[in-house]
């Protein structure tokens, strides 16, 4: 056995070797599949070679060949399916499987079964050749050299379009495949056999060339993590090992040495399968070492980019949310895609309150989208998109409410944008990717961004598109909320009109008021006075008719009296000219007199008044003309509203204040009522049905006087039917004199 014959067993064990080995790792990836079926085709291929080297009978050799001849053809079939597999898959059709496995069935049938390819013997001083059929090898290249090729073409188109670490995988692959393939492989083992030169003396060098594919590729696919080289190092020492000792023992001289060769053998396929477990688990272990790293590693560069975006995102919020303007919250944004974000720039759109327009809000004013301005015709503001007709990228993103993602500029802004003059831009700037971001705000879009980005679609990340997103929701909230800020500053403007009108309006009713009050109050104090006369007999006795119809004319006067001093009142407080004579003076002491004037005509009704005067009460600071108006009005009240029963005045301390009390049996007071008491012109639910004379006013003059001594009053009442008790409050003056009997 020569070197040479050594040399291609050791090539095919090494071939052998790695596709055994890839092969049961394979797990679900085909394309390690059909590397291993490459490699365990391109061993055999080696030892027929090296079988017909060593063949001495001609029958013998004549089968080693064609058996060559087989084996390159099934090498030739699975490197073109694992062309298909590595890396990127690309489906094989099943009719295009079946038709291969035919053909190459067909090949090998008639070369092993015929003379189509292989056809005699012939022997030099270099060793012997074969004597090939043109026909039969014209079929053969040209089946060899399409499946090969074809497949080269397939794994050099993937080359130019992948990047990264794909890009390091193919180019070993492909460059392997072209120098030790189709240079030397082709021209050692097909060329030089070939019928025209019929050179079999370098056809051993073949598998030698075959074996750089076979490492190139397995390197490749162990920077693919799918194999580990520290395994198959351990195996092929084990491997080579075995085969020298295997070799000793077979050429042992006597039983001894055989016996003892025997024991070695046994020893190193011992050691060696203990060598490679212990290899494999170490291997295992830092793999799951590298696994966690790798994850550590991708987690951090992940975290560390979302850290980058929400900073820059933080930044961006701040700039917008300190402006109450719209245009310069839009433009903080649109400039924040270029110095913030690091992307080429951007443009905003809004959708026109009608929905009939999609309109620019802001464009980003950085280096890049200054030199494409100065390509438009116009100013880009003149750009306006009609929405309804509009089919561009960026409208879809506002009418589907999706990300609408492109490569072309011209596909998002023409129209209005013209394409010539978009692809000009696109050229300029650089871009490479656009994409649209729908703006919502309270779940309708209003809007999009569109980012210019200078990357391809590959190389974008999802934390991008995340961050995009964000920053469109944070444009549609500042564009709801300033929206919302205009129309309540609308509505604050007209308000304040309408509230200068009222207070033109209020002004002028006082002044009718306080006029037309002045007018009426002189001819009835005339009517009094002459009535008064009347009653005291200074024209003469009248008759007790006319003299119960003069009563009934002077109570009414008397009424419209009281009712021109309430509104002449209200036209003073309104006007702010009312006078108060503040000095200290007792709550009690009033309220005694007070009720003393009232005796009678609640003696009319049948009703009692009961009330207590206390004593040792503080004296209070107040207008006693004023107070005495505001007691008056409640009592008055009272009895008005009370057919049966009681009337209860109280005056009493409570903490600071010195507190007087009405409360009564009558008619009560609605809850709904209680809220309009004391308002102007109000009366309470079905007073007019008990007492049509009422005003409205009392009550509402009442809480003007009492709020004018820093006092309260409110009234209280548990609902219809259940009396009412209406009370006011005025803080007592410290240190000074109780109130005397």
């Amino acid at each position: 056995m020569d070197f040479i014959s050594i040399f291609l067993i050791l090539i095919s064990l090494l071939n052998f070797g790695l596709g055994i080995f890839i092969y049961s790792r394979s797990g679900k990836s085909r394309a390690n599949i059909y590397f291993g079926f490459f490699a365990i085709f391109v061993a055999l291929w080696g030892v027929t070679i090296f079988g017909f080297r060593m063949a001495e009978q001609e029958l013998i050799a004549l089968g080693w060949m064609k058996a060559a001849y087989i084996s390159a053809i099934l090498i030739a079939l699975s490197f073109w399916y694992f062309s298909f597999e590595f890396i990127k898959r690309v489906n094989v059709p099943i009719f295009i499987t079946a038709l291969n496995f035919l053909v190459a069935f067909f090949f090998s049938y008639i070369i092993a079964t015929s003379g189509f390819l292989v056809q005699d013997l012939y022997f030099r001083f270099w060793g012997k050749g074969v004597i090939l059929s043109p026909p039969g090898w014209y079929l053969f290249a040209a089946y060899f050299i399409f499946y090969f090729l074809s497949a080269h073409l397939i794994l050099f188109r993937k080359y130019i379009v992948a990047y990264g670490i794909e890009r390091i995988q193919l180019k070993f692959v492909v460059f392997s495949v072209f120098i030790a393939g189709e240079i030397f492989g082709v021209f050692f083992n097909l060329i030089l056999p070939s019928p025209f030169l019929n050179n079999f003396r370098y056809i051993w060098l073949g598998p030698l060339f075959t074996a750089i594919i076979i490492v190139s590729i397995t390197y490749a696919i162990i920077r693919h993590h799918l194999l580990n080289v520290k395994v198959i190092a351990a195996e092929l020492l084990t491997a080579a090992l075995a085969f020298v000792v295997i070799i000793e023992l077979f050429l042992s001289k006597n039983r001894n040495e055989f016996l003892f060769r025997s024991v070695i053998v046994l020893l190193v396929f011992f050691f060696g399968y203990l060598l490679i477990r212990s290899v494999i688990n170490e291997v295992k272990r830092r793999e799951e070492l590298q696994v966690l790293t790798d994850r550590l590693r991708q987690s951090n560069l992940l975290l560390a980019e979302r850290n980058k975006f929400l900073t820059a995102l933080q930044e961006l919020t701040e700039l917008i949310t300190r402006t109450l303007d719209f245009k310069k919250a839009m433009q903080e944004i649109a400039d924040g895609i270029a110095s913030k974000l690091g992307y080429i720039g951007g443009f905003i759109v809004i959708l026109s309150e009608d929905e009939e327009r999609l309109e620019l809000a802001a464009l980003s004013q950085a280096p890049l989208t200054k030199k494409a301005l100065k390509l438009l015709p116009v100013k880009p503001e003149k750009y306006v998109t009609d929405f309804k007709k509009s089919k561009t990228l960026g409208t879809m993103a506002v009418k589907t409410g999706k990300i609408q993602i492109g490569e072309q500029l011209e596909k998002f802004i023409s129209p209005p944008v013209g394409k010539t003059t978009a692809q000009a831009i696109q050229k300029l700037i650089g871009i490479k990717l656009i994409i649209a971001v729908p703006i919502y705000a309270e779940n309708k879009v209003i809007g999009s961004i569109e980012f210019l980005l200078d990357k391809p679609e590959k190389e974008l990340k999802q934390t991008e598109i995340q961050m995009m997103k964000v920053l469109a929701d944070q444009a549609g909230i500042v564009t709801r909320n300033l929206r919302y800020l205009q129309k309540i500053q609308d509505v604050n403007d007209k308000l304040a009109k309408a509230n200068v009108e009222l207070q033109k309006l209020d002004r002028a009713k006082s002044e009718f008021i306080s006029i037309a009050s002045h007018q009426l109050r002189t001819p009835l104090t005339i009517v009094k006075g002459y009535l008064s006369m009347i009653f005291e007999g200074m024209y003469g006795q009248v008759n007790s008719q006319v003299e119960t119809t003069l009563k009934k004319v002077s109570e009414s006067a008397d009424r419209l009296i009281s009712l021109v001093n309430d509104l002449l009142d209200i036209s003073r407080i309104e006007s702010g000219k009312i006078v108060f004579n503040i000095k200290p003076m007792s709550l009690a002491n009033l309220a005694a007199s007070v009720v003393e004037e009232f005796r009678l005509k609640a003696k009319e009704k049948d009703l009692k008044i009961i009330y207590k005067k206390p004593t040792g009460l503080p004296l209070i600071q107040g207008d006693e003309a004023k107070l005495r108006q505001v007691m008056m009005n409640l009592l008055d009240n009272s009895i008005k509203y009370t057919s049966q029963g009681k009337i209860t005045v109280n005056v009493e301390k409570v903490e600071d204040w010195v507190e007087f009390s009405v409360k009564d049996s009558g008619m009560g007071i609605e809850k709904k009522d209680m809220a309009l008491l004391f308002q102007k012109f109000s009366r309470g639910t079905g007073m007019s049905l008990v007492h049509t004379e009422g005003s409205g006013i009392g009550l509402f003059v009442g809480r003007k006087i009492i709020q004018a001594h820093q006092g309260r009053i409110w009234a209280e009442s548990r609902g219809k039917g259940q009396g009412s008790r209406f009370v006011f409050r005025i803080r007592a003056i410290k240190n000074n004199k109780k109130t005397k009997k």
